[in-house]
C-alpha cells in the first residue's frame, strides 16, 4: 500500500496550486491513518478468511487504486505552469531531441 503514497503526491501538483501544502497535509494524513489502520484489518481478514482470502481482497483493494490512478491526470493549464515554472523543455517532435544534443 506504501507504493500508491508516492505517485499520490506527485499527482497533487497538477491540480492544486493555491493551497497546495493544505493538499500535501491532507494526503500524508491520510497515508498515516492507513498504515495505522489496515494491519488489524489485515488480521481481522487472515482470521475470518485465511491467507487466500485475505490475500484476494488485499489485492482487490490495491486494483482499485490502481484503478483510480489511472483516472488522475493533471488538469492542462496548470501542467503548462507547472511546465514554465521548473523550465523543462517541450520538444514537439523527436528531430528537436537529437538536434539538442548533437550540438
Amino acid at each position: 500500500m506504501n507504493l500508491i503514497l508516492f505517485p499520490s503526491v506527485m499527482i497533487l501538483k497538477g491540480y492544486f496550486l493555491k493551497r497546495l501544502p493544505l493538499a500535501y497535509g491532507l494526503c500524508l494524513s491520510g497515508a498515516g491513518v492507513g498504515m495505522v489502520s489496515f494491519p488489524p484489518f489485515y488480521v481481522f481478514l487472515h482470521t475470518t478468511f485465511g491467507i487466500g482470502g485475505s490475500f484476494l481482497i488485499c489485492s482487490a483493494i490495491c486494483m482499485n487504486c490502481v484503478v483510480f490512478a489511472c483516472l488522475t491526470k493533471p488538469v492542462a493549464s496548470q501542467s503548462k505552469w507547472i511546465l514554465f515554472v521548473l523550465e523543462i523543455p517541450v520538444f514537439n517532435d523527436f528531430y528537436q531531441i537529437i538536434d539538442l544534443f548533437s550540438s
